[in-house]
């Protein structure tokens, strides 16, 4: 399981499986959250699924998968909650997704990409909620992307990027949520970032270097760090009543 979304009755899953619940669930599957049953839903994505937003009735997916049901999607589909129909919504991105967020109005999405509906966009755009064109909005990162994190007007990109609009940013930027400028904060993580959580004031960034980071939002001062004993932090971090929940891999491999 590489990605999950949940609503208050139904958490949605999605990765590399097969299987959920001996019930057979091709990469993308819905639990009753009450139960831990698989649901009947079912939308059959044809390779991994890395990213699910909901938004209203509306199940987002992204991943290495090049169609849903039957149906054609290049890495971006979008199904309905309920039924697990597929929505005619297709951006059709030239390269696998690896993350997606949500602002309420339009979808941003990050991964190792060259183009997004028939316009060239590098590893990171933007497109409407509501009919799945692109918008303007481009920051070019000049690698891959694999964490966006929306904090009001700002959105943190993590990946393995060197640059962010042509200036120097190592794996970890800040860009405006709405324009794509990049903005001043700037962390240098030594390593990959795959995690990033803004929480009052802080940005928590989890890297492939062994250390959680707490940033200062502002400036991307380093306020502490915390070592992981060689292994990768993979998973966004959690905050909740002053402490930080963190997600690990098992070794340094």
């Amino acid at each position: 399981v590489y990605s999950v979304a949940a609503t208050p009755t139904v958490v949605y899953a999605g990765g590399a499986f097969n299987n959920v619940g001996g019930q057979l669930r091709l990469k993308l599957a819905a639990i009753n959250a009450a139960t831990g049953a698989p649901t009947s839903w079912a939308p059959n994505p044809n390779s991994v699924v890395n990213a699910i937003v909901v938004s209203g009735s509306t199940v987002y997916v992204g991943g290495q998968f090049l169609g849903v049901g039957g149906t054609t999607r290049h890495h971006l589909a979008a199904v309905d909650a309920t039924t697990g129909v597929l929505s005619p919504w297709d951006p059709c991105a030239l390269g696998d997704v690896n993350v997606l967020a949500s602002d309420g109005t339009a979808m941003l999405v990050g991964g190792s990409f060259t183009g997004v509906g028939g316009v060239p966009r590098q590893n990171a755009a933007a497109f409407d909620l509501a009919t799945g064109v692109a918008t303007t909005w481009n920051p070019g990162p000049s690698a891959s992307v694999y964490e966006l994190q929306v904090d009001g007007s700002t959105l943190y990109l993590g990946g393995e990027f060197a640059q962010v609009a042509g200036v120097d940013r190592a794996n970890a930027a800040a860009v405006h949520a709405t324009t794509g400028a990049l903005l001043a904060w700037d962390p240098e993580p030594n390593g990959l970032v795959y995690a990033i959580q803004p929480a009052g004031g802080t940005v928590y960034v989890g890297s492939r270097d062994a250390h959680v980071y707490a940033l200062d939002a502002a400036t991307g001062r380093k306020k502490w760090d915390y070592p992981t004993s060689k292994s990768w932090v993979n998973g966004t971090p959690a905050v909740r009543d002053g402490i930080v929940y963190a997600a690990t891999s098992d070794s340094s491999r």
